[in-house]
């Protein structure tokens, strides 16, 4: 719909809402509302903010990793109620283990045939940029705990891998839920945000999955001293981008293109050189690499 500025005093422009949109949320003379600025947007927002966003899953037929990734779907997309419907009894087991790793969210009714899954906070008072400096956080904490534990030979560390990424992760789908309903501070940046924050997870999915691939291992050889030097390397450079990241210059991006290219040829000259398991080492940290530079390539989007 179209509306005309109408001036007021001597700098002031105004304009009226639909009459629809006040009756609807309540609103009358001297209400306060929101408004965001959005690329070349004014959104309008009332007290309610948002109307509430709903879904309805089926359960049957699928397996645990459907249902999680079903689940947080939903929840990445900003829905504030998800109905579930259950295929069997045990499905609650594989709910609730979406539902603890979800911020926010908690199962308000439940009976044998389904529940109801609830937002409880409403996503509002947690700022994005804090919980994305959040995920950095406990990446870097992945990246120096898995390489820890390989230099100690350290089982115990590599299987709770797992679980600092769980936390990523479930920072990560509440950035992403917040991009779904709000989308970023500058709009147009939304989708290079979006990209960013899946790009982080990823990161951290392979940390992990570096460190289940060495679970089994038996460490009766030592590992190649080499390849835990690339290591080394591969973490310095994640800490590197993290530190570019918070403060930009074309200096240190061109810094951080020359260090990709170093390490990635080193790592290229050592896969051929190993067994299989630290093949998949150096498979892993060549991964790492490319996806911090796909998430350099989108920080230089917001930057432009």
């Amino acid at each position: 719909m179209k509306r005309k500025l109408v001036k007021q005093g001597n700098n002031a422009l105004t304009l009226t809402v639909p009459a629809e949109w006040i009756k609807k949320y309540g609103l009358s003379a001297g209400s306060e509302v929101e408004i965001d600025e959005q690329g070349t947007n004014l959104v309008l927002f009332s007290e309610k903010e948002y109307d509430i966003k709903t879904a309805k899953i089926d359960l049957t037929g699928l397996n645990k990793t459907l249902i999680f990734a079903y689940i947080t779907a939903a929840y990445r997309k900003g829905c504030d109620e998800i109905e579930i419907i259950f295929g069997k009894s045990e499905d609650i087991r594989a709910v609730q283990n979406v539902v603890d790793s979800s911020l926010g969210m908690a199962i308000m009714r439940q009976s044998d045939k389904g529940c109801l899954i609830k937002d409880m906070t409403g996503s509002g008072d947690m700022d994005f940029d804090t919980v994305v400096r959040r995920i950095f956080l406990l990446l870097k904490n992945m990246a120096e705990d898995s390489l820890d534990a390989l230099k100690k030979k350290d089982k115990q560390i590599l299987s709770n891998m797992l679980y600092q990424d769980m936390n990523v992760n479930k920072f990560a789908n509440f950035c992403l839920r917040l991009l779904s309903k709000k989308g970023y501070k500058n709009f147009t940046d939304t989708n290079a945000m979006h990209y960013i924050i899946s790009s982080l997870e990823n990161i951290g999915d392979e940390y992990t999955r570096l460190c289940m691939d060495f679970e089994d291992y038996e460490f009766t050889k030592e590992i190649n001293k080499r390849n835990l030097k690339l290591f080394e390397h591969v973490n310095e450079f994640f800490d590197y981008f993290y530190k570019l990241y918070y403060k930009f210059d074309n200096d240190s991006a061109l810094e951080l293109l020359k260090r990709k290219d170093k390490i990635s040829a080193m790592i290229d000259k050592q896969m051929h050189t190993n067994d299989v398991y630290e093949t998949k080492l150096l498979y892993h940290l060549s991964k790492i690499i490319h996806l911090v530079l796909d998430v350099a390539e989108r920080k230089v989007m917001i930057e432009v």
